[in-house]
């Protein structure tokens, strides 16, 4: 919620959770996802599992895109 600063949703990685990566880094470290699906900056974030690792962006206006 931007207006008090609560997070609504948080979601954990790792081998216990749904999402079995064992890396993930972000930059910048936060962004916000708006309701009309708009985020508040561009980000990149690396996912990788073992040696194979991809990375993931995401524009502001809300297209993300696995790169190759």
């Amino acid at each position: 919620d931007r207006a008090t600063g609560s997070v609504i949703t948080r979601r954990g990685y790792g081998t216990s959770s749904e999402f079995k990566v064992e890396t993930l880094s972000a930059s910048p470290a936060s962004v916000d996802l708006l309701p009309q699906g708009m985020a508040t900056s561009a980000a990149t974030l690396t996912v990788g599992i073992g040696s194979y690792s991809r990375q993931v962006t995401l524009s502001r206006a809300g297209l993300v895109r696995v790169q190759p």
